[in-house]
């Protein structure tokens, strides 16, 4: 909670059902202090329901984290479109570059586990510092700029029929690629 609140992310719903079980507790104490044999009695006090109640709690709490945890994660990414490294990997002078992209974006999913502290936080957005770098590092000598403008906004948020230039569709068609895209309506 110290982490994702020192990350702004901290904004939970739970005040209803923490109130709910605080008011139990509260209620349970006060019988306790009038009479401290009542907890013994399992009619007087439900420690099946007690249980119960932090367990959902719980698990509100860590629904919410994970959420919160998925939200933050997939917002920072750059979006990794499969296609378009499947694509790429036919050039060979892309063929590390998409190998290094395909490997960060992996450990980025893999990171399911809620982090448990600030460096947990931090241990990602190095890995997503590097991948965006990746992205923006995409380069070749022999590739046009042009090119590489085109193939990383297709990459991330699609290209515009613009920046398809006759520069760039003569790359495409010269490296055996202008039949792996596809134009498609937004």
């Amino acid at each position: 909670m110290r982490a994702f609140h020192q990350r702004g992310l901290a904004n939970f719903a739970l005040a209803q059902k923490a109130d709910t079980l605080l008011i139990f507790i509260t209620d349970v104490e006060a019988e306790f202090k009038a009479d401290p044999e009542w907890i013994i009695d399992n009619e007087n006090f439900n420690k099946k329901n007690f249980t119960t109640r932090i367990e959902q709690l719980q698990n509100s709490l860590r629904e919410q984290l994970n959420q919160s945890w998925q939200c933050y994660r997939n917002q920072n990414k750059p979006s990794t479109n499969h296609e378009i490294l499947n694509l790429l990997d036919k050039v060979s002078a892309f063929k590390p570059t998409v190998q290094r992209i395909r490997s960060l974006d992996l450990q980025i999913r893999e990171s399911n586990s809620i982090p448990q502290s600030i460096e947990d936080f931090e241990k990602v957005d190095r890995l997503i510092e590097q991948l965006k770098q990746c992205w923006d590092g995409l380069n070749a000598d022999e590739v046009p700029e042009a090119v590489l403008r085109f193939l990383r906004v297709a990459a991330n948020e699609g290209a515009t029929l613009s920046l398809l230039t006759p520069e760039v569709k003569d790359w495409l068609a010269k490296n055996r690629l202008i039949d792996s895209l596809r134009i498609r309506l937004t």
